[in-house]
Protein backbone atom coordinates (compact mmCIF):
# COMPACT_ATOMS: atom_id res chain seq x y z
CA UNK A 1 0.00 0.00 0.00
CA UNK A 2 1.34 3.42 -0.92
CA UNK A 3 1.80 5.87 1.94
CA UNK A 4 0.34 9.38 1.49
CA UNK A 5 2.90 12.14 1.00
CA UNK A 6 2.63 15.66 2.42
CA UNK A 7 4.46 18.78 1.29
CA UNK A 8 6.14 21.16 3.71
CA UNK A 9 4.66 24.45 2.48
CA UNK A 10 7.81 26.31 3.50
CA UNK A 11 9.41 24.86 0.35
CA UNK A 12 6.99 26.87 -1.81
CA UNK A 13 6.82 29.96 0.43
CA UNK A 14 7.71 32.39 -2.39
CA UNK A 15 4.92 31.04 -4.59
CA UNK A 16 2.47 31.13 -1.66
CA UNK A 17 3.30 34.79 -1.00
CA UNK A 18 2.56 35.64 -4.63
CA UNK A 19 -0.54 33.42 -5.18
CA UNK A 20 -1.64 31.50 -2.08
CA UNK A 21 -4.80 29.95 -3.49
CA UNK A 22 -3.30 29.06 -6.86
CA UNK A 23 -0.25 27.46 -5.24
CA UNK A 24 -2.34 25.39 -2.83
CA UNK A 25 -4.53 24.22 -5.69
CA UNK A 26 -1.44 23.24 -7.68
CA UNK A 27 -0.04 21.29 -4.71
CA UNK A 28 -3.30 19.33 -4.58
CA UNK A 29 -3.33 18.86 -8.38
CA UNK A 30 0.18 17.41 -8.26
CA UNK A 31 -1.19 14.69 -5.99
CA UNK A 32 -0.02 15.53 -2.48
CA UNK A 33 -2.35 14.20 0.22
CA UNK A 34 -1.42 16.75 2.86
CA UNK A 35 0.64 19.74 3.89
CA UNK A 36 2.74 20.91 6.81
CA UNK A 37 2.09 24.60 7.31
CA UNK A 38 4.36 27.35 8.52
CA UNK A 39 3.28 30.97 8.38
CA UNK A 40 0.65 32.30 6.00
CA UNK A 41 0.89 35.36 3.75
CA UNK A 42 -0.54 38.63 5.02
CA UNK A 43 -4.33 38.54 4.79
CA UNK A 44 -4.63 34.73 4.93
CA UNK A 45 -5.93 33.41 8.26
CA UNK A 46 -5.53 29.87 9.52
CA UNK A 47 -9.31 29.40 9.17
CA UNK A 48 -9.29 30.60 5.54
CA UNK A 49 -6.31 28.37 4.74
CA UNK A 50 -8.05 25.38 6.35
CA UNK A 51 -11.19 26.02 4.28
CA UNK A 52 -9.09 25.99 1.10
CA UNK A 53 -7.18 22.87 2.19
CA UNK A 54 -10.50 21.10 2.83
CA UNK A 55 -11.90 22.23 -0.51
CA UNK A 56 -8.98 20.75 -2.44
CA UNK A 57 -8.65 17.63 -0.27
CA UNK A 58 -5.42 18.40 1.57
CA UNK A 59 -4.94 17.29 5.18
CA UNK A 60 -2.89 19.45 7.54
CA UNK A 61 -0.60 16.81 9.00
CA UNK A 62 1.56 19.21 11.03
CA UNK A 63 2.25 22.88 11.57
CA UNK A 64 5.34 24.87 12.46
CA UNK A 65 4.20 27.04 15.33
CA UNK A 66 5.58 28.37 18.57
CA UNK A 67 5.30 25.93 21.44
CA UNK A 68 2.06 26.69 23.30
CA UNK A 69 3.73 28.15 26.36
CA UNK A 70 3.27 31.29 28.41
CA UNK A 71 1.36 34.28 27.10
CA UNK A 72 1.25 32.92 23.54
CA UNK A 73 -0.19 29.52 24.54
CA UNK A 74 -3.83 30.27 23.74
CA UNK A 75 -2.98 31.91 20.40
CA UNK A 76 -0.81 28.99 19.34
CA UNK A 77 -3.44 26.40 20.36
CA UNK A 78 -6.22 28.38 18.64
CA UNK A 79 -4.23 28.49 15.41
CA UNK A 80 -3.59 24.75 15.51
CA UNK A 81 -7.26 24.08 16.28
CA UNK A 82 -8.34 26.25 13.33
CA UNK A 83 -6.11 24.12 11.11
CA UNK A 84 -7.46 20.90 12.58
CA UNK A 85 -3.91 19.97 13.46
CA UNK A 86 -2.67 18.14 16.54
CA UNK A 87 1.04 18.03 15.71
CA UNK A 88 3.28 21.04 16.04
CA UNK A 89 6.92 21.35 15.14
CA UNK A 90 7.90 23.68 17.96
CA UNK A 91 10.20 26.60 17.42
CA UNK A 92 11.35 29.52 19.49
CA UNK A 93 11.88 27.30 22.50
CA UNK A 94 15.24 28.84 23.41
CA UNK A 95 14.00 32.41 23.55
CA UNK A 96 14.65 32.45 27.29
CA UNK A 97 18.37 32.15 26.59
CA UNK A 98 19.33 34.56 23.82
CA UNK A 99 22.37 33.29 22.00
CA UNK A 100 21.83 29.67 23.08
CA UNK A 101 22.48 27.20 20.33
CA UNK A 102 19.34 25.27 19.36
CA UNK A 103 21.07 21.91 19.69
CA UNK A 104 22.80 22.67 22.98
CA UNK A 105 22.14 20.43 25.98
CA UNK A 106 20.46 23.22 28.06
CA UNK A 107 18.20 24.07 25.13
CA UNK A 108 17.27 20.41 24.59
CA UNK A 109 16.56 20.00 28.29
CA UNK A 110 14.26 23.06 28.25
CA UNK A 111 12.42 21.78 25.17
CA UNK A 112 11.85 18.36 26.73
CA UNK A 113 10.57 19.88 29.99
CA UNK A 114 8.24 22.16 28.03
CA UNK A 115 6.92 19.26 25.97
CA UNK A 116 6.30 17.18 29.08
CA UNK A 117 4.28 20.00 30.63
CA UNK A 118 2.24 20.57 27.48
CA UNK A 119 1.46 16.89 27.00
CA UNK A 120 0.28 16.63 30.61
CA UNK A 121 -2.24 19.38 29.90
CA UNK A 122 -0.25 22.09 31.61
CA UNK A 123 -0.84 24.83 29.05
CA UNK A 124 -4.58 25.14 28.61
CA UNK A 125 -7.39 23.56 26.66
CA UNK A 126 -6.29 21.33 23.83
CA UNK A 127 -2.71 21.00 24.99
CA UNK A 128 -3.19 17.51 26.38
CA UNK A 129 -3.97 16.15 22.90
CA UNK A 130 -1.04 17.96 21.28
CA UNK A 131 1.80 15.93 19.76
CA UNK A 132 5.11 17.70 19.41
CA UNK A 133 7.69 17.12 16.70
CA UNK A 134 11.27 18.21 17.21
CA UNK A 135 12.73 20.49 14.59
CA UNK A 136 16.40 21.39 14.60
CA UNK A 137 16.52 24.06 11.92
Amino acid sequence: MTQPIALQLYTVRDQLAHDFEGTVRRVADIGYAGVETASFPVGVSAAAAKALFDEVGLTVCAAHAPLPLGAAAAESLDRLAALGCHITAGRGCCAASPGARLGSIPCRRRRHRARAGICRGGSGAGAASMRLKDTSH
